[in-house]
């Protein structure tokens, strides 16, 4: 057995996504093979994606706007396969024809826990919020509170502690509305002690936006935000090479060509979750609010269109190994759409637990251009049988357009007045236009392993 390095088609296809390297010298890999076989390759490994920070969306504590960024590395698998048959020599040029496809999937998060205080407020608005009014007035002197929610489709609330002489006071409600496309919530507590304490808050969720918004003594409260960005980044290459045969113990130069397609899909989801602490002693005994959840689920989706060239050397190393150096350049023209999928829930509660949730979808546009990639490959190879070869690699690439989102907060309007101790809303509002296409450039690595057998 013995490998005098000349095609490392298949695992070329894995690292770079492409048939570097073709069938164009068989002879040289499995001795006396007849024939123009083909080679086929199939692969795995890890990668890394360094892709622009995505901050989620924004709620408001005292007035002040909070976010949260998911950046860093996203890591993931990546599986590929890919095929080249020689096609013929012509004055010892080969001339040679691949194809090859991957998939790879890398993830990344970030979460955190906001704890409210007393004399606080918060509004978490949804990226449109719904027609509709939440009033909420709250007194710790009396200590008196009061919400009070007019929206559509006969979800009007009202919920009010005139006076609470002594002692802990809490309540909810929550009012579906009749055709099951929206709901509204409200909840109300006092605590007549030393001190005296009151708060109040409302809901409001249909089909076109949800807002959350409360008011008062809100310590023991907790927010949780949870920003997670998945990516899928897949594509596929036909390529047409021509390999100089080169003499027994020389390197192996090749030359490769021909049409590209990339696909890049993102997903980023902002998971806002309110957990009202009740005032204690709890009255009534055994009782808990339900939890208000906004879950914005945004989603870029990228399409590459294009060409690559490139080349490598594969040079001989052992009797049975050798090494492949890659480098590759690619043009495409790139589409890219923006949609979001807003849910609002509200879950749980004791003693009268609930269960709704409406969805809400959102196209916020499209956008175009041109995009480059730079990709770079090592690849070590030992044959483990006389039609068989074990590959194992490290490559790199540089994609110079990459969809991400924009926020401006300063342009996104607050549709909630606090005054002391009472708030209000008003919708609706629609803050689509205060989240954009952006774009930046993604880096990445990956490492892999493959098995190469020729058929």
């Amino acid at each position: 057995m013995r490998l005098k390095v000349a095609l490392l088609a298949g695992i070329n296809a894995i690292l770079l996504g492409t048939t570097a390297a073709s069938a164009a010298d068989l002879d040289q890999l499995v001795i006396e093979e007849p024939g123009n076989p083909w080679v086929v390759t199939i692969g795995a490994g890890v990668a890394g994606y360094a892709v622009p920070g995505v901050v989620g969306s924004y709620f408001e504590v005292d007035g002040s706007q909070v976010e949260l960024e998911s950046d860093g590395l996203a890591l993931g698998g990546l599986v590929g396969i890919s095929a080249s048959t020689q096609l013929g020599e012509q004055n010892g040029t080969i001339s040679s024809l691949g194809i090859s496809g991957f998939m790879s999937f890398a993830t990344r998060s970030s979460s955190s826990t906001i704890a409210l205080g007393n004399d606080s407020s918060l509004f978490i608005p949804g990226i449109t919020t719904p027609t509709g009014t939440i009033t909420l007035t709250t007194d710790p002197a009396g200590p008196t509170a009061s919400a009070v929610v007019s929206g559509t489709a006969g979800m009007d609330q009202v919920a009010t502690i005139l006076s609470n002489p002594a002692g802990a006071s809490n309540g909810y409600g929550v009012d579906p509305a009749a055709a099951g496309d929206g709901f509204s919530y409200v909840g109300i507590a006092t605590l007549a002690g030393a001190p005296n304490l009151a708060y109040a808050f409302g809901a409001i969720a249909d089909e076109t936006g949800g807002v959350f918004l409360a008011v008062g003594d809100l310590e023991g409260w907790e927010v949780n935000t949870e920003v997670s960005h998945s990516l899928v980044y897949t594509g596929g290459d036909v390529t047409f090479a021509l390999t100089r045969a080169p003499e027994a113990g020389e390197p192996t130069i090749t030359g490769y060509a021909g049409p590209s397609y990339r696909f890049l899909g993102q997903g980023i989801t902002t998971e806002i979750s309110v957990d009202a602490a009740e005032l204690q002693p709890t009255a009534p005994a055994n009782f808990a609010y339900p939890l208000y959840t906004q879950t914005t689920d945004e989603t870029l989706d990228s399409h590459y269109v294009g060409g690559i060239v490139g080349g490598n050397i594969t040079m001989p190393v052992a009797e049975t190994a050798s090494l492949t150096l890659g480098l590759e350049g690619g043009a495409y023209f790139m589409g890219t759409s923006y949609d979001v999928r807003e849910t609002y829930a509200v879950s749980g509660g004791v003693p009268s637990a609930v269960d709704h949730s409406v969805e809400n979808v959102i196209e916020m546009g499209e956008d175009s251009g041109f995009a480059y990639a730079v990709r770079t490959q090592a690849n070590y190879t030992t044959a483990i049988g006389e039609a068989m070869q074990l590959s194992f690699g490290v490559g790199g690439e540089y994609l110079s357009r990459v969809a991400s989102i924009g926020r401006d907060p300063a342009g996104i309007t607050s549709a909630a007045s606090v005054i002391g101790d009472d708030a209000t809303y008003s919708g609706p509002h629609d803050n689509s236009d205060r989240n954009f296409l952006t774009f930046g450039d993604m880096w990445s690595f990956t490492l892999t392993a493959g098995i190469t057998g020729q058929f």
